[in-house]
């Protein structure tokens, strides 16, 4: 945990990739957020955003 936090805080990720880290590294059910995969995550530097043009319109 507190490699991760220090990793956040010493380069400060942009705020979607925190977002996104977030959700992928939490349990559902318990809320409990597994530390390690957070870190792999966050620590990732291939991740990129999403493009806009993948999503889907309301028709």
């Amino acid at each position: 945990m507190k490699r991760s936090l220090g990793f956040v805080k010493k380069n400060k990720p942009p705020a979607w990739k925190v977002q996104f880290c977030n959700r992928r590294a939490s349990f559902r059910r318990t809320g409990r957020i597994d530390w390690i995969s957070y870190y792999n995550c966050i620590s990732n530097r291939s991740l990129g955003q999403a493009s806009a043009g993948g999503r889907r319109t309301a028709r």
